[in-house]
């Protein structure tokens, strides 16, 4: 569990709400979180974010589905590890947004796409 996630006595989930941290994706870094989600990049992070650039997050994969942590200058760091099934629901919304930013492509476009683009990716990391 992270700093922000407790069980209640009942078994529920709460979240520390007044401690998220907001990250805003753009088109370029959905497409490269959407190819480690999909398991086609083994990690990718994202830095220089907010209005002070002061923002990073980074996802990885790990045994059992994903690790992601996100911080800012002068916060705690957010550690989250993602099970498969929340990983689904994550990629279900980065599939929504990029065809809703890009109308001409469909979802076997996209999936073309991502495995092109990590392809080039390792290519380019392993030369």
């Amino acid at each position: 569990m992270t700093c922000s996630e407790q069980l209640t006595a009942a078994g529920r989930t709460t979240y520390d709400w007044q401690s998220k941290l907001v990250f805003q994706l753009s088109p370029t870094e959905m497409y490269q979180l959407l190819a480690v989600l999909e398991r086609k990049l083994s990690a990718v992070k994202f830095t220089g974010h907010g209005p002070a650039h002061d923002k990073f997050m980074d996802c990885k994969v790990q045994d059992g589905g994903f690790f992601v942590r996100m911080g800012q200058t002068g916060r705690a760091i957010i550690a989250v590890p993602v099970v498969p099934a929340d990983a689904v629901r994550i990629i279900s919304l980065l599939y929504k947004q990029i065809l809703a930013n890009d109308t001409h492509l469909c979802a076997s476009d996209l999936q073309q796409l991502i495995s092109s683009m990590a392809s080039m990716i390792s290519t380019s990391t392993s030369t």
